[in-house]
């Protein structure tokens, strides 16, 4: 996987084929899968070890720890609307999280090297 697709999908179709090669229309499909793809074990993995974002559901403030090879955080909600982003000086942020609806949300570090780390937020 290329590093430009960290953080994409991948999406495919199922066509239901029956052992002689016949399509089988009409056919459903009784299980499905999903799981995350595993890319490397190099130093981006090393990285996503060393950051440090807790407590995870969340109330009111979010803390970020070991950011310094981070370049920018983005929130996003779950239709892909920023609701927050911050650029990281610091080693360390802070994000209050008070005005935001409960609910899931995905927290990107844009890295110094354009790439990106994605991780789930819940906010109670």
């Amino acid at each position: 996987m290329a590093r430009a697709d960290r953080g994409n999908f991948i999406r495919f179709a199922v066509t239901p084929v029956a052992q002689t090669g016949e399509l089988l229309q009409g056919q459903k499909v009784y299980s499905a899968y999903s799981d995350e793809i595993a890319y490397s074990t190099g130093i981006d993995d090393v990285l996503n070890q060393q950051l440090r974002f807790y407590p995870n559901p969340v109330r009111d403030i979010l803390y970020l720890e070991n950011l310094n090879q981070v370049k920018q955080i983005q929130l996003f909600d779950l239709s892909g609307r920023a609701v927050l982003a911050v650029q990281t000086p610091n080693n360390s942020v802070n994000l209050n999280m008070n005005a935001l609806k409960n609910g899931m949300y995905i927290l990107v570090f844009e890295l110094e090297d354009g790439s990106r780390l994605s991780k789930k937020i819940l906010k109670q």
